[in-house]
Formats: structure tokens, sequence, C-alpha cells
């Protein structure tokens, strides 16, 4: 059962990257982290028009930066599993998800997020644009039609890369329903770190939310 519990936790909070042992580093970007929502000024910033060979750029490094972000949270989540059980992992994502989001970020010069309508923590909330893109998504999986990636201009003229997230059966240990899929331990636990918590009453086949990634060394003329 724990190991159940491993591979869920890994595939719910897939994400980020860049694991980052030096405390001074870790102190600085906790500041860091405190300003919502978080920008990044890169040292040159790079104009281009998005034509086909643009965006298919961008959508590789959109893919990358996915793909590392999953990868690497998920090798950082199996090691608080293994510290401790379910409730502490999700204490780790509590206390440390956020941090390496935006030490990621930092790294890459793209600001990189998850966003959800049901959202368990508010940062990831979206706005008007980002729900409409959302709601895009939703009309496409309803559809059963393909939800491709899609590269978007935000309003400072920076392209941003989305792309939907979908529940897996897995995922259902956190996010399913209070009542037949989510532990009363962990539920209690959701409860005290994420009093206002909406990310829960998933089934295994809905749209849990997206990727939003803001490349923002690129400015679109």
């Amino acid at each position: 059962m724990k190991s159940i519990y491993i591979i869920s936790l890994a595939l719910v909070f897939a994400l980020l990257s860049c694991n980052n042992p030096n405390e001074t580093k870790k102190l600085k970007l906790e500041k860091k982290q405190a300003k919502r929502p978080l920008t990044i000024t890169p040292s040159k910033t790079i104009p281009i028009s998005l034509n086909d060979s643009t965006t298919e750029m961008l959508l590789r490094k959109g893919r990358a930066l996915t793909t590392k972000m999953q990868i690497t949270f998920k090798s950082e989540l199996l090691k608080a599993i293994q510290r401790g059980d379910m409730a502490d992992a999700i204490g780790f994502c509590n206390e440390k998800a956020m941090m390496i989001s935006d030490s990621a970020s930092y790294a890459e010069q793209a600001v990189i997020r998850r966003l959800a309508l049901k959202n368990r923590n508010p940062e990831n909330r979206m706005n008007e644009q980002e729900t409409r893109i959302y709601k895009d998504f939703v009309l496409s999986w309803i559809s059963k039609t393909p939800m491709k990636p899609r590269i978007q201009l935000s309003a400072d003229h920076h392209p941003v890369y989305y792309a939907p997230i979908t529940m897996q059966p897995l995922c259902l240990n956190c996010h399913g329903s209070l009542e037949k899929d989510i532990n009363p331990n962990v539920a209690a636990k959701i409860k005290e770190l994420y009093p206002n918590d909406k990310a829960v009453d998933f089934k295994q086949v809905d749209m849990r939310g997206m990727w939003a990634i803001t490349f923002s060394e690129y400015y679109i003329n």
C-alpha cells in the first residue's frame, strides 16, 4: 500500500526542478519567494516574432521544462516520503514545492507555474485569460479531441506555454473523494495545511489543471 502512495503522490504533484543544498542560496530564494506573483527580470531580452518556427521552438522548450520539473520534483518527493509517510510528503509539498518552482524559474529565466480552478495552493489560481485558455482545454477534453499545448501572448508581450494536466487513477489518493479515496490521516493533513483547499472530489479521468510557463527572456514584437 505504501508503494501505491509513493507512486500516487509522485504523479499527483509531478512538477518542478533544481534541488539546492546550499543553505545561503536557499535563504535568499525563500526571501525572493515571498514576493508574489513571481517576476523574472532577465539580463537580456530577446525580441522575436511569433511565427511557425519560433512557436515550435517555444513549444519544445515548454515540453522540456515540464518534463524536467516532473522528474526533479518526483525525486525530491520520494526522498520526503522515505523519511516519513504520505502525510509527511504533503507537508514537504507545502513547505518546499513553491521554493523549488521558484528556483527553477530563476535558473531557466521563465516563470513556471501550475494553475487550477480547483486549487490547493491559492498561488495556483487562474486569472481571466488563463481561465479562458483552460476552458478551451476542457472543451477539447469533453469532445475527445487532442489537447495540444499552445503558445499565447501575455499582457506584457511575453510568450506563455500552456499545457493541460489531467488526472491519473492513482492521483485519487489526495485529489479524489474525501469519503472514498483519500486516507483520513492524509485528509486531516491537507485540511491543516490548506484550510481553503478546493482540489478534491476529482474523478480519475478529470481535467486537473494546466501548466503555464512565461518565457520572460523573449519579447514578442
